[in-house]
């Protein structure tokens, strides 16, 4: 009984150790794929503990978090016989993430048509973000119509890649988003908060009942940027 329990035991053990050493198996003969690379702010400090995600077809394949110098290496499932657009491809993702008060954009890199099982991202920026709160108030309770529009840097940068090259026709990295609203006695007030680009401009354009728009533009200087409008 002694033996029997001796081999059942040692049976365990080479499965445990099996188990653990799994991810050392070599990539190209497990059918894995590897991503490698280094998350840095703009500010050139590497982003610690951002959660780094590969996906095909919307489904997770594998992921990983920067260490203390913002790098990753991360080994997913064998993805490349998934469709993504209707294609063959892969979607690795850099969470948007906030750290120390500081918060920081997303970022998305698409791969069409590739069939490497390896890739190096080298060094990924991440811009910082902020908060733009954008409150609008009828002071007067008349029944006026206010007519505006929010043109901003937005915190998305998403890259496409086809064959290993870039598209720039198909990328798109920080770029302007706008908004346009009308108030009136119905709705006469507004508040909302975007995720913009720190230190950008962004430029707010309104006309009440029907007159020439006056443009005004607010400096994003800070995490947490207030701009209040009442007519």
């Amino acid at each position: 009984m002694k033996h029997f329990k001796f081999i059942s035991f040692f049976l365990l053990f080479l499965l445990f150790q099996s188990c653990i050493f799994a991810d050392d198996l070599n990539v190209e003969d497990n059918s894995r794929l590897q991503f490698v690379g280094r998350v840095m702010s703009d500010a050139n400090n590497p982003v610690v503990g951002v959660s780094v995600i590969a996906k095909a077809d919307s489904y997770v394949v594998g992921s990983t978090t920067t260490d203390a110098n913002g790098f990753f290496d991360l080994i997913s499932l064998d993805a490349t016989g998934r469709t993504f657009n209707n294609t063959y491809g892969l979607e690795v993702v850099v969470n948007e993430f906030s750290l120390d008060n500081e918060s920081f954009t997303e970022h998305t890199s698409v791969f069409i048509d590739s069939r490497d099982r390896f890739y190096d991202f080298e060094t990924i920026e991440l811009k910082t973000s902020a908060q733009l709160e954008l409150n609008i108030q009828n002071t007067e309770n008349t029944s006026d119509t206010f007519s505006w529009s929010l043109h901003y840097t937005n915190t998305q940068c998403n890259q496409v890649f086809v064959e290993g090259q870039m598209q720039e026709d198909e990328s798109d990295c920080y770029s302007q988003t706008s908004v346009f609203r009308t108030l009136n006695e119905n709705t006469p007030n507004f508040s909302r908060s975007y995720s913009v680009v720190l230190n950008t401009e962004a430029q707010f354009t309104y006309s009440v009942n029907g007159s020439d728009p006056i443009t005004e533009l607010i400096q994003i200087n800070n995490p947490n940027t207030v701009y209040n409008v009442e007519y």
